[in-house]
């Protein structure tokens, strides 16, 4: 089958899969979040950004429901021009029935698999098809501010916007999501200076 039908139906297959588990996202960010939400003005205009500009999602990560809590804090009106979501997964998580989930629900392994496409290259090919790519430059749960290099790698791509978001766990029940202004990309910035533009996210408000 042609690669480009097959990266159709798989893009089309995410994308009812995210919209059908909307409705559970968004009463998880209701009861986690509730008024506790800071969206910088400038992401609403992301709907007026020309067709062929794709998006780069990148946060710091402290709980495994950040991918559910900050995909459904994005706004209403922009969600549509982001869907379907694509994200980074460590590879240990691949296994049985959360292989499945996990890739029906839109993501791929981190690091080399011999059976899929992969870290980098795959965020790149997702790109190309107008796909939003979600990560964590951590690279794991932590609250220490690292980065490995795979964002400012992205940043380099063109046609692209980088859209930091900093989520703050003040208790397991509770967050605090900073959603900041999207960054254009084709640009050359370090690892370390791509964060920055996150964990400064709540001096803006």
């Amino acid at each position: 089958m042609d690669c480009r039908i097959i990266n159709y139906l798989e893009k089309l297959c995410i994308y009812v899969a995210q919209v059908a588990i909307a409705t559970f996202l968004f009463l998880l960010r209701f009861l986690i979040v509730r008024n506790q939400l800071y969206i910088d003005k400038a992401v609403f205009k992301i709907n007026k950004l020309q067709k062929d500009v794709n998006f780069v999602v990148y946060a710091n990560h402290q709980s495994m429901l950040d991918p559910a809590i900050i995909t459904a804090s994005m706004p209403f009106r922009v969600i549509p021009r982001l869907l379907p979501f694509r994200f980074f997964v460590e590879n240990s998580y691949f296994r049985g029935f959360m292989k499945f989930m996990l890739t029906i629900l839109g993501g791929f392994p981190a690091r080399y698999h011999e059976q899929k496409k992969y870290g980098l290259d795959k965020a790149k090919l997702v790109l190309k098809h107008n796909q939003t790519v979600f990560m964590f430059p951590s690279g794991m749960r932590t609250r220490k501010h690292i980065a490995k290099s795979g964002i400012a790698i992205l940043a380099k791509e063109p046609n692209i916007y980088l859209i930091p978001v900093h989520i703050n766990w003040v208790s397991r029940l509770s967050c605090h999501v900073y959603i900041g202004a999207p960054i254009s990309g084709g640009i050359n910035k370090t690892p370390k200076q791509l964060m920055d533009y996150v964990y400064k996210l709540p001096a803006v408000k």
